[in-house]
């Protein structure tokens, strides 16, 4: 297989995970094959208009309300087009009643917290199946991910495979300081599990400031009532969207970064912090153990004592140093060196 079709119309300009993912295919894919596009940010490198095809802006993430329907009336319609061939689509968002394709699913956060994810969890069950059962394979970004996707959908495990998430650059940043902050990055939703991270605030409010990063909705409007009930004000910094260089400046400055989720299909920025040579405070669930194993601090989700821990081991400086060389072994193993290789031999192998 030379040719491919990649799908990125539903990625805009101001991207989370799903886009950064994407685009990191993206890039390597376009290493590979001979690459037909369908986007939508015609701002991005590297653009060949002669085998683009240009979708509307519409149905971008995050556009507007509208943005999912738009997206299905425009899937149905790229489905009947003759000169697509295989397609490779980087997220959920694949092409219904076409046969010859591939999607990534990240995570089934919407099926295991509806009451957040409402159009989302509607796609997902009525959908997405449908989509599934049209494709030759399903891609995932973790083993966790995997047998969550398997178990819902009633699929093999050989049907789905596994193209973790990484970063871009996993060199070591050595530039660093400690400013003596906390940092949270990503609160948009309840399973990001912010509230018990300030509702245990006696175990670290008088040792760090703390700074929530990409706060929005009704979940961060809850997380600002919640400080101010808790007289936090002067310490807890509750910032929306940043660019990427005032996150990078974050992750320089900070001395911890916590992240203590309910539920993940991967979470990259732990994998940001270690970047920095930051210690990460994580929850114990099941795919924080599979990608950090023992590169971080962990909590139980709801015992404080745990809580309590983890910030007493953020003091311990032999603690700290064995962390790094932990860490130093998780980067290694998130790389796009290694997922353009992964990519290369599946996508083959699938399109035989």
């Amino acid at each position: 297989m030379d040719k491919i079709t990649l799908n990125l119309s539903m990625i805009g300009e101001k991207n989370t995970g799903l886009g950064v993912y994407a685009l990191n295919c993206r890039r390597e894919l376009k290493k590979i094959f001979k690459c037909k596009e369908i986007l939508s940010n015609m701002n991005l490198p590297d653009i060949d208009i002669d085998n683009t095809i240009i979708s509307p802006k519409n149905i971008t993430l995050g556009y507007s309300k509208w943005a999912s329907l738009n997206r299905l009336i425009y899937s149905k319609k790229l489905a009947l087009r003759s000169d697509l061939g295989f397609v490779y689509t980087p997220t959920q968002h694949g092409l219904i009643g076409y046969k010859n394709q591939v999607i990534t699913i990240h995570d089934l956060i919407c099926i295991h917290k509806p009451e957040q994810h409402k159009i989302q969890y509607w796609y997902f069950k009525y959908i997405l199946p449908h989509i599934i059962k049209d494709c030759k394979a399903v891609f995932t970004v973790s083993n966790t991910a995997k047998k969550d996707i398997c178990q819902y959908y009633h699929v093999s495990e050989d049907f789905v495979h596994v193209i973790p998430n990484a970063l871009e650059d996993n060199s070591i940043i050595e530039d660093t300081r400690d400013d003596g902050y906390l940092l949270v990055v990503g609160a948009a939703y309840e399973h990001k599990n912010i509230h018990e991270l300030i509702n245990n605030d006696k175990y670290w409010k008088d040792k760090y400031k703390l700074k929530i990063v990409s706060a929005k909705g009704s979940y961060g409007d809850y997380l600002k009532t919640l400080v101010k009930q808790r007289n936090l004000e002067d310490i807890v910094e509750i910032k929306g969207f940043v660019s990427d260089e005032e996150l990078s400046e974050l992750y320089r400055n900070c001395s911890a970064l916590v992240y203590p989720s309910l539920w993940e299909g991967f979470g990259i920025p732990p994998l940001e912090a270690m970047r920095y040579q930051k210690p990460v405070i994580l929850s114990n669930i099941d795919v924080f153990k599979e990608i950090f194993e023992e590169a971080a601090i962990y909590i139980n989700i709801g015992e404080p004592l745990s809580w309590e821990r983890a910030f007493v081991e953020l003091k311990d400086i032999n603690k700290m140093r064995k962390l790094k060389n932990f860490e130093l072994k998780v980067l290694s193993k998130y790389s796009w060196i290694e997922n353009k290789k992964r990519l290369k031999k599946v996508l083959c192998e699938i399109n035989n």
